[in-house]
């Protein structure tokens, strides 16, 4: 659900994002190319990183680093809205290379069936985020602040959902 709802929040918000924190046009489009240029950048470690910490604890640092990145954007939107998103995207980045490969390799035989949940509950979240963000602006008097952080409440509930994963922990190649 989170993977996507760093992206998919921002872009229905540009608006509003550039008059409030008195953002350039060029500004904006360095924020709509934030989150690619870190997804590249990041996924080039998440093979790395698997190998020496264990996937299990990988990703539960990838979705601490996520909720951290939501919600920095969301207390200090003027000055953490970019390293935010820069957070954010690395840990999607390291999430969408590490979960399919760990369905895969826990329950091959469901492979298919955890994959298409995955990637239905992707959309779910993009859609949602991108379809709730300006209302909750709107009704929330043209708080930046909640439009932008209320995303960090699913991605924290998602590390605490994630915590019974670790008794599976593989070991990491120190």
């Amino acid at each position: 659900f989170n993977l996507r709802t760093a992206v998919t929040n921002l872009p229905p918000l540009f608006p509003d994002l550039q008059t409030r924190l008195h953002l350039s046009s060029a500004a904006l489009s360095l924020l709509a190319a934030t989150p690619v240029v870190f997804f590249g950048a990041a996924a080039a470690f998440a093979a790395w990183l698997n190998r020496r910490f264990g996937e299990e604890m990988v990703l539960l640092a990838a979705l601490g680093v996520l909720a951290a990145g939501l919600l920095l954007r969301g207390v200090a939107p003027g000055v953490m809205l970019f390293p935010g998103t820069a957070l954010a995207a690395s840990a999607i980045a390291v999430l969408n290379m590490l979960l399919s490969t760990m369905a895969k390799r826990r329950w091959p035989e469901r492979a298919g069936l955890l994959i298409g949940i995955y990637l239905t509950t992707l959309c779910v979240g993009a859609i949602l985020s991108s379809l709730l963000s300006v209302p909750l602006y709107r009704h929330s008097g043209g708080s930046v602040r909640l439009a932008l952080g209320i995303w960090a409440i699913p991605a924290a509930l998602a590390v605490l959902l994630w915590l019974p994963q670790l008794r599976y922990r593989t070991a990491g190649m120190a």
